[in-house]
C-alpha cells in the first residue's frame, strides 16, 4: 500500500494531471470490455473450488482446461471490439487534447494487450486461489512492489514520452507476471495441465452460471468506467485527474480486502459444498466485521485528513480529488462486504437474482448521473455519493438473497450486528474525533498523528469490547495469554 501510494505520487507529478488522466480515461475505455470476462471469472473460480470441496478430482482438468478454451474465445472477442467499437469511442467520443492524441492510442493499445493477457489468466489464478496458496501472491506482490519502483525511477529519468514509457513497462510487467503464474500452476497443480477436452454438461454449466453474472459485472463496469467518461465529456480530462486518484486510492485499500476475501472465499464454499452452513455462515458473520473494521482502521483517518494527507500525498491536489476519494472510501467498505456476502449465492449456483437486482440498481447510475450534470442540478461529486448508496443498496439485497440459500445466515442479524451498530459506533468516533480536530486547530503533521492515535485506539476498543461475540474474544484472550506464557518461558530458559 505504502508502495502504491508513493508511486502514485511520483506518477502524477512526472505525467502532470493531464496526461495521468490520459492515462485513466483512455484505459477506462478497454476496461469496459472487461465485464465479459468478469462473469467467467467468478465461474471459473466457483466451479474449480467446489469440484475441489467435494473432492472430486476427476472433473477439475475438465474444467480447467474448458475454462481456458472459452477465456481464449473471450479474449479474440475484446480485441475484435476494442479495435473497433473502443478505438472508435476513443478517437471520436473522448476529450482529448490534439496534441496528445498519439500518446493516447499508444496507451490504448497498450490496455488492450493488458487486457488479453488478464482474460487468459484467470483459470490460473481460480487455480492457486482455490489451491489456498495465498503466499504464492505475496511473493509476486513483492517482486511487483520493486518493479513499480524501478518503472517510477526510470519514468523521472527517461526523455521519451512518459505516458507512452508508463504503458509500455506497466504492460511488460504484467505479462511477466502471468507467465509466472502459469509456470507455477503448470508445476504443482496436475490439474492445470493443457490438454484438449470437451464436456458438453460442463460447459453448459458454466456459461449458465455466467450468464446471469454477465449482467451483473457489465453493470458494475458500465458504473463506473461510464460515470469516468460522463465526467470526462461534461467537465473535461482535467477532473478525470480526481477520478483517477480517487481510483488509486480505491485500489489500493480495495487490494487490502481483496486479499482477506481471497483467503476467507474458498472455505465458505468448500464447506457449503460439503453440506456444513454452520461454518459457511459462522465465516460470513466473523469476517464481515474483521473487514469491516480492517477497512475501518484504515479508512477512518484518511477520511478525516484527506485534505492534508493528499497534499503529503501527491503535492499537487487535483480539483475534487478529497470529496471523491471520501466517497470512495465508503463505498469500498460496502463493497467489500457485498463481495463477502455474494459468496453465498455463488456457492449455491443461484446467481441470478442478485446479478438481476444489483445489476438494474447500478445501471441506473449511468441515466441519473446524465441527467443531473445536463440539467446543472448537482456539481461533479453527485456519481460518487449515488454510487455509495446503491452499492449499500445492493449489500442489503444480497444479504437477504443470500439468507434464502444458508439458512443459518440471518438478515436481520446482518443488518443490525454488522451494518447499523458499527456504523453508529463510527459516526459517533468521527465526532469525537472531529471535537479533537477542532480543539488542535489548522492542518499539520502532529494533528494528522492525533487522529490516527485516537482513531485506531477507539477501534480497537470498540470492536474488542462491543462488534465482536463472546466466543471470538475468548479465543482472543486466550491467543494472547499463550503468547505471553510462551514469552514467559522462553525468558526462563534462558
Amino acid at each position: 500500500m505504502i508502495v502504491a501510494l508513493f508511486t502514485s505520487r511520483i506518477v502524477l507529478n512526472t505525467l502532470g494531471i493531464e496526461d495521468f488522466g490520459i492515462y485513466g480515461i483512455v484505459g477506462g475505455v478497454i476496461t469496459l470490455f472487461g465485464f465479459i470476462n468478469s462473469s467467467l471469472s467468478s465461474a471459473t473460480s466457483r466451479f474449480i473450488t467446489y469440484e475441489m470441496g467435494k473432492n472430486n478430482t476427476t472433473n477439475l482438468n475438465k474444467i480447467f482446461n474448458i475454462a481456458l478454451g472459452i477465456h481464449v474465445i473471450i479474449a479474440l472477442i475484446i480485441l475484435i471490439l476494442g479495435e473497433t467499437v473502443g478505438l472508435w469511442f476513443l478517437t471520436h467520443k473522448l476529450v482529448i487534447p490534439v496534441e496528445r492524441m498519439y500518446a493516447a492510442h499508444w496507451v490504448y493499445q497498450f490496455s488492450i494487450l493488458s487486457m488479453i493477457i488478464g482474460v487468459t489468466q484467470v483459470p490460473y489464478t481460480a487455480t492457486i486461489i482455490s489451491h489456498e496458496r495465498i503466499d504464492i501472491y505475496a511473493y509476486v506482490d513483492l517482486v511487483n512492489i520493486f518493479t513499480r519502483l524501478l518503472i517510477v525511477y526510470l519514468l523521472v529519468f527517461c526523455d521519451y514520452d512518459k505516458l507512452i514509457l508508463y504503458s509500455l513497462l506497466m504492460t511488460l510487467m504484467n505479462i511477466l507476471t502471468a507467465l509466472y503464474y502459469r509456470y507455477f500452476c503448470n508445476r504443482h497443480f496436475q490439474e492445470s495441465r493443457l490438454k484438449l477436452v470437451w464436456d458438453k454438461n460442463i460447459f453448459y454449466q458454466m456459461f449458465s452460471f455466467s450468464g446471469w453474472d454477465l449482467l451483473g459485472n457489465l453493470s458494475v463496469t458500465v458504473r463506473g468506467q461510464g460515470t469516468n467518461m460522463l465526467i470526462n465529456m461534461f467537465f473535461g480530462v482535467a477532473i478525470n485527474a480526481a477520478s483517477s486518484i480517487a481510483s488509486q486510492v480505491q485500489g489500493v485499500v480495495m487490494a487490502f480486502a481483496s486479499n482477506i476475501l481471497t483467503a476467507v472465499k474458498p472455505q465458505i464454499i468448500k464447506s457449503y459444498a460439503n453440506g456444513n452452513y454452520a461454518r459457511s455462515s459462522n465465516l460470513i458473520e466473523y469476517s464481515s466485521v474483521i473487514i469491516l473494521y480492517l477497512l475501518l482502521f484504515i479508512s477512518t483517518p484518511l477520511i478525516m485528513e484527506m485534505n492534508y494527507i493528499l497534499k503529503l500525498w501527491l503535492g499537487v491536489v487535483p480539483q475534487y480529488s478529497v470529496i471523491f476519494c471520501s466517497f470512495t472510501l465508503f463505498f469500498n467498505i460496502f463493497s467489500a462486504l457485498a463481495m463477502l456476502i455474494l459468496t453465498i449465492p455463488h456457492a449455491a449456483g443461484k446467481n441470478k437474482y442478485p446479478s438481476l437486482f444489483n445489476g438494474i440498481l447500478y445501471l441506473t447510475t449511468l441515466p441519473i448521473t446524465y441527467i443531473i450534470f445536463k440539467l446543472d442540478i448537482a456539481s461533479v461529486w453527485f456519481p460518487y455519493f449515488y454510487n455509495t448508496l446503491s452499492m449499500l443498496g445492493g449489500c442489503i439485497i444480497i444479504a437477504w438473497i443470500a439468507s434464502k440459500y444458508l439458512p443459518p445466515f440471518s438478515l436481520k442479524k446482518f443488518i443490525f450486528n454488522v451494518l447499523l451498530k458499527n456504523f453508529i459506533i463510527v459516526g459517533c468516533i468521527f465526532y469525537l474525533i472531529s471535537i479533537i480536530q477542532s480543539i488542535i486547530g489548522e492542518e499539520s503533521f502532529m494533528r494528522l498523528i492525533v487522529t490516527c492515535i485516537t482513531s485506531t485506539t477507539l477501534l480497537a476498543l470498540a470492536g474488542y469490547t462491543i462488534s465482536i461475540n463472546h466466543e471470538t474474544r475468548n479465543i482472543i484472550n486466550n491467543y494472547i495469554t499463550n503468547k505471553i506464557k510462551t514469552i514467559k518461558c522462553k525468558l526462563f530458559q534462558s
